[in-house]
C-alpha cells in the first residue's frame, strides 16, 4: 500500500518501517485521522509535517471542499482525475452528485435550473431509471414536502456531508481513509475479545482498551436462586414469555403452570385441560395467549393469566409434539407423527396443510419467513412460510430431537443423538459448529441460545447436568449440577441477561443466577 505525503506524492509503506509487525506508515495515518476526529487539529497537523504523511491526497481534499461547498461543476472536473476503486463506475458517482444538485435547485425553487439538471445531466447518464422517475415526481413538491418525500435534509443540513461519505466509499484507501478507521478497528477488537470470552454477560461489564477482556465467571448464572416444585411429575418443557414477565412449564402431570417472574416466581395460574402429558408450549408474540400441545392429540389456546382455555383443537390423531406461533400473532403451526403439519388461524381454522411429514419437532423463525421441521426419518425440512412451498430438505444420518432458532433468524440449534448439538446456518443450510459432551441417547433434550447477544449455547442432558458452551469457539465452559434426573429443557430469560431456567425428570424447575 502507498501513503500520501502532504505534497501529494506517493510514498511506499515499506519506507516507513515496521511497528511491532504493523506498517508504521499506515499506523501513523490512522493516528493522524484520529487526532482530527478527537479535535486535536494542531497535533494532527504537526504529526503530518513531522511524518510527511497525510490522511488523503490533495485531490481528495479539493474534491471534499467542492462537494461541501456545492461546487458541482468543479467537483466533476476533479472527479475525472481522481483515483477510484477498481470496479467502480464513475457514472454512478456522477449520478449521486447530480441528484444532490437537482434537489438543491428544487429547494431554492429554481425549477428551470432543476429541469436543466434533470434533462441535460441526469437523464443522459442512463442510470437508475426508477430513481430518475422518482426524482421527476419531486418537481411538484414544495420545499418542505421535498425534504420529507426525498428523505433529505437540505443543503444547509447534513446532506452534503453524507453525500461525501457515500462517495468516499468508492475511493481506495491509498487516497483516503474511511471515516473513524481506528475506532472501527478498536471496536472490531472488542467484539473479537467478547466473542472469545467465556464470561461476558452484558454491557454493564467494564471493558478497557488497556488490557484484554477476560470476564468473571462469578457473573455467570450457576447458582440455583429458585427451586419450583409444584409439578407432580416430570417437567418436559418450559418457555419464558417474550417480555420475560412469566415462565410457563409443561409436565407429564397433564398440567401447565404459569409462573410470575416478577413476583418471586409465584404461581400465576395452573392450566388444566389436557388428559395426558403436555409436550410443548408457545407464547403468542404479544404474550396474550399460550398455545399448548400434548400426548392426548390436542392443541389448546389459553389465556395464560386467568388460566381459561380459549379454544381446543382436535384435528390431530396422534401425539402433538410441537407447536409454534407465527410473528403475526394470528397464525400458528402444529405438527404430529400422524403425518399432519398444519397451519392454523387463531380462530381455530386450518389455513394450510403442508405435505405429509411425521413431525418430531418444528420451529418458526422469528422473522416469520421459514418453518423448520424435523421428522422421524432424520430429515430436516425447510419451508417458505410466504409461499408455503418447501425450500429444501436435508437427509441426516443421526436422530434429530429438537430445534430452536436464534433471535436474528440466521441460525438454528438442532439437538442430535447421542451427544451433539449442531449450529445451522439458515442462509446456506449447513452445519457451522458442533457442540459435544451432553448425553441424549434415549430422550428428547432441548437446547437454547443464551446471553444478551446469544453468545452461549445451553443444553440439558441425561446425566443430570446443564451444559454450557461458548457459541463462537464451541468450548465447553460449564457443566452445572443440581437436578436429580434428566434435564429435559433449558431456556434463557429474555429480560434478564443473567438468568436461565431448566426443567427435569425430577419434577423440578431451577432458576439459575450468578454468584454476585
Amino acid at each position: 500500500m502507498t501513503v500520501m505525503k502532504p505534497n501529494g506524492t506517493e510514498s511506499t509503506s515499506s519506507s516507513h518501517g515496521d511497528y511491532h509487525g504493523l506498517d508504521s506508515g499506515q499506523v501513523t495515518r490512522l493516528i493522524i485521522q484520529s487526532l482530527y476526529d478527537l479535535g486535536y487539529s494542531n497535533a494532527a497537523k504537526t504529526l503530518e509535517a513531522d511524518s510527511q504523511i497525510s490522511i488523503e491526497t490533495p485531490q481528495v481534499s479539493q474534491f471534499r471542499t467542492a462537494v461541501h461547498q456545492g461546487d458541482w461543476d468543479g467537483a466533476e472536473k476533479i472527479l475525472d482525475g481522481l483515483d477510484i476503486s477498481s470496479g467502480t463506475d464513475r457514472v454512478q458517482i456522477k449520478f449521486l452528485m447530480r441528484r444532490q444538485e437537482y434537489l438543491e435547485r428544487l429547494e431554492t425553487q429554481d425549477t428551470p435550473g432543476a429541469l436543466m439538471v434533470l434533462r441535460s445531466k441526469l437523464t443522459p447518464l442512463n442510470c437508475n431509471k426508477e430513481e430518475l422517475h422518482n426524482l421527476t415526481k419531486l418537481l411538484m413538491c414544495s420545499p418542505s414536502d421535498l425534504k420529507s418525500t426525498a428523505k433529505w435534509d437540505g443543503s444547509q443540513g447534513t446532506s452534503r456531508s453524507q453525500l461525501f461519505l457515500t462517495l468516499q466509499t468508492f475511493m481506495p484507501p491509498s487516497v483516503t481513509l474511511s471515516p473513524h478507521r481506528l475506532a472501527t478497528l478498536l471496536n472490531q477488537s472488542r467484539a473479537h475479545q467478547i466473542h472469545n470470552s467465556n464470561y461476558w454477560m452484558d454491557y454493564q461489564q467494564p471493558w478497557s482498551l488497556y488490557k484484554d477482556f477476560v470476564g468473571d465467571e462469578r457473573h455467570f448464572p450457576t447458582v440455583t436462586k429458585h427451586l419450583l416444585q409444584d409439578h407432580q411429575d416430570e417437567v418436559w418443557y418450559l418457555e419464558f414469555s417474550n417480555n420475560g414477565k412469566y415462565l410457563a412449564s409443561s409436565s407429564a402431570d397433564k398440567t401447565v403452570i404459569v409462573w410470575n417472574v416478577d413476583d418471586n416466581f409465584s404461581v400465576q395460574s395452573v392450566l388444566k385441560g389436557h388428559t395426558e402429558g403436555v409436550i410443548c408450549l408457545a407464547w403468542s408474540p404479544d404474550d396474550s395467549m399460550l398455545l399448548t400441545s400434548g400426548q392426548d392429540g390436542k392443541a389448546i389456546i389459553w389465556d395464560p393469566v386467568s388460566g381459561i382455555h380459549l379454544r381446543i383443537l382436535h384435528e390431530h390423531k396422534d401425539v402433538v409434539g410441537a407447536c409454534s406461533w407465527l410473528p403475526n400473532g394470528r397464525e400458528f403451526v402444529t405438527g404430529s407423527p400422524d403425518k399432519q403439519l398444519l397451519l392454523w388461524s387463531v380462530e381455530g381454522d386450518i389455513v394450510h396443510r403442508f405435505p405429509s411429514i411425521r413431525v418430531m419437532n418444528l420451529a418458526v423463525t422469528p422473522d416469520g419467513r421459514r418453518l423448520i421441521v424435523l421428522c422421524n426419518d432424520n430429515v430436516i425440512h425447510f419451508f417458505d412460510l410466504e409461499t408455503r412451498e418447501k425450500i429444501t430438505e436435508i437427509q441426516m444420518n443421526q436422530v434429530l430431537t429438537s430445534v430452536t432458532v436464534s433471535r436474528d433468524s440466521k441460525y438454528a440449534l438442532i439437538n442430535v443423538k447421542p451427544e451433539e448439538v449442531h449450529l445451522w446456518d439458515l442462509h446456506n443450510y449447513r452445519i457451522v459448529t458442533k457442540y459435544v459432551g451432553q448425553l441424549q441417547k434415549e430422550f428428547v433434550i432441548r437446547s437454547c441460545f443464551g446471553g444478551i447477544e446469544e453468545q452461549f449455547v445451553l443444553s440439558g442432558s441425561q446425566d443430570n447436568y446443564v451444559y454450557v458452551w461458548n457459541r463462537h469457539t464451541a468450548e465447553l465452559i460449564e457443566t452445572i449440577p443440581g437436578h436429580q434426573g434428566t434435564v429435559n429443557c433449558v431456556r434463557w430469560c429474555p429480560s434478564n441477561s443473567r438468568m436461565f431456567a431448566s426443567a427435569g425428570d425430577d419434577g423440578h424447575i431451577r432458576i439459575w443466577g450468578p454468584h454476585i
